[in-house]
């Protein structure tokens, strides 16, 4: 998604604490300017730690799939982002 404005800062924080003050954001650009900087802005006074996947490296052609999975965020890498973070 492009933005999403107003971002609902008590809602983030609802879900962050039935999430073990733990949240997850998955986008497919990079991360500077994105919603996982949006989300952490919203929560940092919170203690809610958030983990922000994204793209990280320059994008090349391929199959949507394909994509996804080259730049770590697809399901099968969010999975074992969240099995990573249930371990720490």
């Amino acid at each position: 998604m492009y933005s999403i404005k107003p971002l609902d800062h008590k809602k983030l924080v609802e879900v962050g604490r039935k999430s073990n003050n733990q949240c997850i954001t998955v986008e497919d650009h990079y991360l500077q300017g994105g919603m996982g900087e949006a989300v952490c802005r919203s929560v940092i006074d919170q203690g809610i730690k958030v983990t922000c996947m994204g793209v990280t490296e320059l994008p090349r052609s391929g199959k949507p799939a394909e994509l996804l999975a080259l730049a770590q965020i697809d399901h099968a890498a969010i999975v074992q982002k969240v099995k990573e973070l249930l371990k720490a």
